[in-house]
Order: structure tokens, then C-alpha cells, then sequence
């Protein structure tokens, strides 16, 4: 992948970041057209215009959301030069080319987050997969992206079950056609990307979804989170979990009275599991933000809420997040796994998960629910704790025991 790094960087710094998300669009429709009919290559190097080039894989395909838009136009020789030799060097091995198209449309991503050509806060892979394996069951099941940009949690979702129907919402033709071929190159069939406002689906939607995984876009005031966890509930099916990344705000903040109500909400009136804080350069070297993966279940629940906290890392470099956080999160999610199969929570040494039973949250003012809230506390299962009662008891018998001898020898005693 290293030697289509430059190729990549030549291309976009061509595009700019305005373009940058129907440039990825048309490079994944080459791509995936290039993996079904070599003779791609051919009219590529035929054509000199790129949209020329994208107009004939436009008429190699039916089934992606690509009839309605338009390709860049009027874009370099220098790309549709790059393009050639970018195509050639993939169809030099037929065996990997599918691999490889994937791997290069993820760099390109990688790339235009790097560049802040995104507004998007697109969760790294680790975190995708984190929240897939939190919270994708293996029987068959619906997940829905309601916001699905990068296409990444919809892959990670697969990457759990390879059997899920997967649907995907986005904001626009570019990215909708962009994340439909992400899957498609990856091989997966049984999912779906539709260019549509979230909020004008949701009544159509209703208690379809077993699994949502979300990245909604953070609001300063709260209020379009508010709406989408609000929506979220309305399109699970009953028992149905969503993982959701949330600004902090939503977990602390004391003074709105609609975040102390959704918290209350979720509390009360459905399955509040889990709350992992994150660190603040998770979405490095784009931005810091503080924020949270909070994982819930449609209806009532167990009263105890599972808490981790992913440590901060100073010493990071490019597209580094993924291997510094990745041991910590392989941590809470055993850790997770063991407790939400009601088993022993593993031993802990560096403070990584814990839990807090729904009355101590409930003593705090406001329902506030930021891991920072709680100061780390061993778990003791229920079997632990009725094992060291056990234990008490059978040292008190000894003790019992030991007392009564005492007290008959000195009788003894005192008589002779």
C-alpha cells in the first residue's frame, strides 16, 4: 500500500478538500467496476477526461446509488494520468485486487481526514470495532448506520456477523454512492446505503432495527443529540441495542434540563449498560473532543451500569490511535463480555472498568453519568460475595469452636 500513498496525496492535493467526497465516490465506482471487468483499463487509457472515465463504469453497474449524481468534471490530466498508472499497478494481481481496492479506498480516507478535507468525525477502526463487538449479536439481525459516512461501523458490524442485513443512511449522493462500494468491496451483499434525511425516515422505520450503531454529529447545545437518541429508541425493535458516541456534555451537563432528563430517561425507562469514556485524541490528528460510547437497550433491564475508561495517549503519530488504544479497548471489551454474560468481571489493576449499581448513580445530583463521575472500585460478583460470606461464617463457627474450649478447660481449671 506504501507505493499508492504519493499516488493518493497527488490526487487529492488536485481535487481540494471541496471535492474531496465525490472524488472518493468516483475512484471506489473505478475501482469496483475495475474488479468486475478488466477491460476497464482499457477504456481508461482511451479517455483522457476522468469524467469520461467514471460515465463508462457508471454503465457497467445497477444496483448502486450513483444514476443521479454527476461526476467531477473537468478534473486534470495529471489525475486521469495518475488514474492509469494507479490501475494498472492493481491489476497486476487479479488475486488481491479486491484487497487491495479496499485498502486503497481506506487510505484515501485516512488521507482526507488527515488533511481535515472532512467535517465528518469519522470513528478510527479500533473504536468501529469496539462498539460492533459490544454491541452486534450473532443470531440474524438488522443494524442500521443512521448517519453512515466512512461506512466503518457498518463493516465492523459484518466483521461480528457476516450474516446481518445491514442499511446505511447519508446526507449525500457522493457519500452514499462512496460507502455503498465500500461494502461492495469488501465483499459484502447484504447491505444497503440510501441518500436520505435521517429524520424524515424515521417514522418509515419504526421497531425495524435489532442493532444501531451511530456517530451523529455533535451539536453545541445538545439538542440534535437529544433528537437522534430520542429517534434511536423509536426505530429499535423492543430489546433492540444501540452504541452511540456522544459529546461529554450529554453526561454531565447539570444546568440543561433536557440532558438531566434523557439521562433519567434511559435510566428509568430502558437499559442504560454501558458507558466508556474515550480518550481526547481518539479522532487525532483531527481534533480533541471529549466524549463517550454510551450503549443501551430498548426496555427495562438490570439496575447496575458497566463503566470504562480508555486512558489518554501523548504520543501519538499518524493513523497511531488505532495501535495505542487498541490493547485498552481489548481489555473492556473482555471485561464487558464477562460481565454482560453474568460471569466474573476479570481483575483490574489499572482502572480500566468498573461497575456502579443504578442506586449510587441515582444518589448523584442530576443523574450525572461520566465515568469520571465514579472513582474505580474492584467489582465483586455475587458469587464472590457469597463466597467470602461463607468464608466469614465458617471462621465465626472456628472462632465459636475455639471459644468454647477455652472457656471449658478453665472451668476445668477453677474445679481442680
Amino acid at each position: 500500500m506504501d507505493r499508492y500513498t504519493n499516488m493518493l496525496s497527488q490526487l487529492l492535493e488536485e481535487v481540494g478538500p471541496r471535492d474531496a467526497w465525490s472524488f472518493q465516490a468516483d475512484l471506489s465506482l473505478i475501482l469496483y467496476t475495475l474488479q468486475q471487468d478488466e477491460g476497464i483499463l482499457k477504456a481508461a487509457s482511451q479517455s483522457g477526461q476522468w469524467a469520461d472515465m467514471v460515465r463508462i463504469c457508471a454503465r457497467q453497474v445497477y444496483d448502486l446509488p450513483s444514476d443521479h449524481r454527476q461526476p467531477l468534471e473537468n478534473l486534470s490530466e495529471t489525475c486521469s494520468a495518475i488514474l492509469r498508472t494507479l490501475l494498472q499497478n492493481l491489476a497486476q494481481d487479479q488475486q488481491l485486487l479486491c484487497q487491495n481496492a479496499a485498502a486503497l479506498l481506506d487510505e484515501l480516507l485516512q488521507q482526507m481526514i488527515d488533511r481535515k478535507y472532512t467535517s465528518d468525525l469519522i470513528p478510527p477502526r479500533s473504536l468501529a470495532d469496539m462498539m460492533a463487538a459490544m454491541a452486534v449479536p450473532q443470531a440474524p439481525c438488522r443494524i442500521l448506520d443512521p448517519v453512515c459516512g466512512s461506512s466503518r461501523l457498518l463493516l465492523a458490524a459484518c466483521g461480528i456477523n457476516h450474516a446481518a442485513e445491514l442499511l446505511g443512511i447519508a446526507r449525500s449522493e457522493s457519500i452514499a454512492a462512496a460507502a455503498l462500494l465500500r461494502l461492495r468491496l469488501g465483499g459484502i451483499e447484504n447491505g444497503h446505503v440510501e441518500r436520505a434525511d435521517f429524520f424524515s425516515r424515521v417514522p418509515h422505520l419504526a421497531e425495524r432495527f435489532d442493532v444501531i450503531l451511530a456517530n451523529p454529529p455533535y451539536d453545541k447545545d445538545l439538542r440534535d443529540t437529544f433528537r437522534y437518541i430520542y429517534a434511536f429508541l423509536n426505530l429499535l425493535k423492543p430489546d433492540g441495542r444501540c452504541a452511540v458516541l456522544v459529546p461529554e456534555g450529554l453526561l454531565n451537563n447539570t444546568t440543561s434540563q433536557d440532558a438531566v432528563e434523557l439521562r433519567d430517561f434511559l435510566l428509568r425507562c430502558h437499559d442504560l449498560e454501558a458507558v466508556v469514556s474515550l480518550p481526547l485524541r481518539i479522532y487525532w490528528p483531527y481534533t480533541t473532543s471529549h466524549s463517550s460510547l454510551l450503549l443501551f437497550r430498548k426496555g427495562q433491564g438490570r439496575q447496575e451500569v458497566f463503566f470504562g475508561r480508555i486512558p489518554d495517549r501523548e504520543d501519538l503519530n499518524r493513523g497511531l490511535p488505532d495501535q495505542f488504544y487498541r490493547p485498552d479497548m481489548a481489555q473492556i471489551l473482555r471485561a464487558w463480555n464477562s460481565w454482560s454474560a453474568g460471569k466474573l468481571l476479570p481483575e483490574d489493576t489499572e482502572s480500566l472498568y468498573w461497575t456502579v449499581s443504578w442506586e449510587n448513580i441515582e444518589r448523584t445530583r442530576d443523574h450525572v453519568l461520566s465515568a469520571e463521575q465514579y472513582e474505580f472500585s474492584p467489582y465483586v460478583h455475587q458469587k464472590q460475595q457469597i463466597g467470602a460470606l461463607e468464608q466469614v461464617r465458617q471462621c465465626q463457627i472456628k472462632l465459636e469452636h475455639l471459644l468454647l474450649r477455652y472457656m471449658a478447660e478453665q472451668e476445668a481449671g477453677d474445679e481442680m
